[in-house]
């Protein structure tokens, strides 16, 4: 019930030519009419014309002498460090300070280094991927190395100019692996190891279900999606429920809250009220995230290991040290922060805007934020026209962050930012219904 305008957001669609997009299943559970979202930008062809790989060849012809040039041209969209972005939507239910609902807004990005690492020890193994000498130790598990093309995040590209390229990905090593016409036609964000960790893995079973009785033992079963249904790759439990308390690739870059302070809250401030300061605390920008897995540094323990195990196998995975350390495996923590060196102005928590219900247009124009400030300050007040404006979240586009590791990405996580996502979240509950405690809803706290 929320649909992104710029940059232009998909809402499970590709490139299909007609009014209602093709597969809601695609590639996450955007929970939208089939009539929302944005088709793909590309003139619809063959991958010749819509390599993953961002370099399409043409031929310009000199009419005079019959001489021709190739070039090549760009089919993504680029933004410069230090620019600012103006990430736009409409939320159907209505937001900010609205009597009716209580809401945030999350947005977050991902690029190819966290959808499909190369380094080894900061993700959970998987098969293939895992100790020295398997196969793709010290690689990326799914990028085609051969043909050049990214396996994550990528759109799926159409095999002619007939095809849309809407189908959901098989879940499959080999369909994550873009290195023929049909697995390529396929769009990929979280991959497939990071989707077999979520359905091999217990649920939190201490979470809210209301009156919903949830069939499944592992992640993929939620209060949302009591059955489990598939996404693409996205996992149930981490969609659904934010701040998220396992490992995610997905990079936060603001929280917008109805119960916030006047003042934008970033990572240490001393200001920030109870609900921003809990987002601050458990962002894993900064904060670590615990997965159970084999001992990494124990030259004789193997994958097979976790594979063979009968809570492997029966989807209880282990979610917690306790009950990890108790079947003899080792508990490890992780967070965005250990690779790579974010800003700590990377991620913040401000106000919402104020939208009416059942509406899906503007929100008030007054309550527009930035990275850095509210609308009557600095950088938004010289940005925003006066008037109604888009539900609108001005981001500065931050320098690429300098990887800690110099095993981290090869050849450099430069390269890997050429290839990023951008999502939204819009978490919402009616007025009446109290699901934060009292010093965490009160703004003035």
């Amino acid at each position: 019930d929320v649909y992104m305008h710029n940059p232009r957001g998909s809402n499970d669609r590709n490139c299909e030519r007609n009014v209602n997009r093709d597969n809601g299943n695609r590639l996450f559970d955007s929970q939208n009419n089939n009539n929302g979202g944005y088709a793909c930008d590309r003139a619809v062809g063959d991958g010749y014309f819509q390599p993953e790989n961002d370099s399409v060849p043409f031929q310009s012809l000199d009419a005079s002498t019959g001489d021709t040039t190739t070039f090549t041209q760009s089919k993504r969209l680029y933004f410069y460090a230090g620019s600012i972005l103006p990430i736009e939507w409409t939320n159907q239910h209505g937001c900010g300070g609205n009597s009716k609902v209580s809401c945030e807004i999350v947005l977050q990005y991902a690029c190819e280094d966290t959808l499909d690492p190369q380094v080894d020890n900061f993700w959970p193994w998987a098969q293939n991927k895992a100790e020295k000498g398997t196969k793709y130790y010290g690689k990326q598990h799914f990028r085609d190395t051969v043909g050049n093309n990214i396996a994550a995040p990528r759109d799926g590209v159409p095999r002619d100019s007939t095809d849309a390229a809407t189908d959901t990905i098989t879940d499959t090593e080999a369909a994550a692996i873009p290195n023929t016409v049909e697995t390529r036609r396929f769009g990929m964000q979280e991959n497939f190891d990071y989707y077999e960790m979520c359905q091999r893995t217990e649920r939190n079973k201490g979470l809210y279900t209301a009156d919903q009785r949830i069939n499944r033992n592992d992640r993929r079963g939620t209060r949302q999606n009591p059955n489990g249904n598939r996404h693409g790759f996205e996992c149930n439990e981490e969609r659904d429920y934010y701040p998220w308390w396992a490992p995610s690739p997905w990079i936060d870059i603001a929280v917008l809250t109805d119960n916030a302070a006047d003042k934008v809250c970033h990572y240490n401030d001393a200001f920030c009220t109870k609900r921003c300061e809990y987002y601050m605390n458990n962002t894993m920008n900064f904060h670590k995230k615990g997965y159970c897995d084999v001992d990494h540094s124990n030259s004789s323990s193997t994958v097979k290991r976790k594979l063979n195990s009968a809570a492997w196998n029966n989807n209880r995975w282990y979610n917690n040290r306790a009950a990890c350390q108790t079947a003899g495996f080792k508990w490890y923590e992780v967070s965005h922060s250990d690779n790579l060196a974010l800003a700590t102005n990377s991620f913040v928590c401000a106000k919402t805007q104020f939208a009416r219900v059942n509406q899906l247009g503007n929100g008030r124009a007054d309550s527009i934020v930035s990275q850095t400030e509210m609308q009557s300050q600095g950088v938004v007040a010289n940005q925003v026209i006066e008037g109604v404006n888009a539900n609108r979240f001005l981001w500065t586009v931050p320098d690429i962050p300098r990887n800690k590791s110099p095993n981290y990405f090869s050849p450099d996580v430069a390269s890997a930012y050429k290839s990023c996502v951008l999502r939204i979240r819009y978490n919402v509950s009616s007025a009446d219904f109290q699901a934060w405690p009292i010093d965490a809803v009160d703004p003035g706290s």
